[in-house]
């Protein structure tokens, strides 16, 4: 029961909550508007933008992986976001469910 407490500190987890969500929303969107025929850059690239378009922060372009995969590109967003509950206690945050292949 954190949240009964610390009140307020489950009030500072929702910003890095919904920003985990924004990312998986803007990488499916980067997956939706992609193919397997492009390049690794093309979809870094988008990747970038959607990002910046977004105003994502929590978790930097360069920091999202993309890979082939046999014969699949593989899009890895997953990270952490720590937020600091109060001196000396941070929640950390765990999005490591955002691994999207291109179709």
């Amino acid at each position: 029961m954190p949240f009964l407490l610390f009140p307020d500190g489950g009030l500072r987890i929702i910003p890095a909550y919904m920003e985990g969500r924004y990312v998986r929303a803007a990488v499916e969107q980067v997956v939706k508007a992609s193919d397997s025929t492009m390049s690794l850059r093309e979809i870094n690239r988008r990747v970038a933008s959607t990002f910046n378009t977004n105003m994502i922060n929590g978790i930097k372009p360069n920091d999202v992986k993309v890979y082939r995969e046999k014969e699949t590109i593989m899009i890895d967003a997953s990270y952490e976001a720590r937020v600091n509950l109060f001196k000396g206690i941070d929640a950390v945050l765990v999005f490591d469910d955002l691994i999207f292949p291109v179709d």
